[in-house]
């Protein structure tokens, strides 16, 4: 995450090299800026009324439900402008993007995940396709077994095993499994975990303390 006096940016810290980095979340300006994994660009000016980014809530599954937590931007008319996940960014990055776009938190528990966006919305999400890279290792050895035994013609049973071996590298070298980028928030856990409540909290309160406001320079007299 980069941040200046006039701009806050976050990125996702999980998930695929290109989604790390073309998708992210950029205060400057007054503005809201919104950019997917497809470098898909969008710009909602913050507070100027009910067509505005209003609030950041996350989603969570009821207790009979099970799916991925959500965070959401909604706004003023209650519309989602932003849909993303809780685990692909960290969270006390997350708190100061939430405190530099001046947006108030909110959860909600729901049966099922949200889908539904205003027209202009985007929806911050990684390719799901490297998420099958695990089965595609035991349909290789499956593959093999089934070819070495005679079972399928050697000719058809390699170029499966092939095309199986090949699908598995590129989800492998993707980015997807690897430790990703290290947040803020690591270092809250890390500190949380070794029972320092003080590194903690200072790290939660630098997140989460009111910016200093804007200075303004007095309208210059009339000649």
């Amino acid at each position: 995450m980069s941040e200046t006096p006039s701009s806050v940016k976050i990125t996702p810290t999980h998930g695929t090299r290109r989604f790390r980095r073309a998708c992210s979340l950029t205060v400057e300006d007054d503005a809201l800026v919104v950019t997917d994994r497809k470098g898909t660009v969008r710009r909602f000016p913050l507070n100027q009324g009910p067509t505005s980014p209003a609030v950041s809530v996350m989603i969570s599954a009821t207790p009979f439900e099970a799916f991925r937590s959500q965070r959401t931007i909604v706004d003023g008319s209650g519309e989602i402008l932003v849909l993303c996940y809780v685990g692909d960014w960290d969270a006390v990055e997350w708190l100061e993007f939430e405190r530099a776009a001046g947006l108030p938190k909110d959860v909600e528990l729901s049966g099922e995940p949200k889908t539904r966006l205003r027209q202009d919305g985007l929806v911050l999400e990684d390719g799901t396709w490297w998420r099958w890279a695990p089965q595609a290792g035991t349909l290789a050895f499956v593959a093999a077994m089934i070819t070495g035994a005679g079972v399928v013609p050697a000719v058809l049973g390699s170029i499966v095993v092939l095309g199986l071996v090949v699908y598995i590298v590129v989800a492998l070298t993707s980015g997807a499994y690897g430790k990703g980028r290290r947040g803020k928030g690591a270092d809250a856990e890390e500190a949380f975990a070794a029972g320092d409540d003080h590194a903690w909290d200072k790290l939660i309160e630098e997140a989460t303390k009111p910016l200093p406001e804007k200075k303004t320079d007095p309208p210059e007299a009339a000649t």
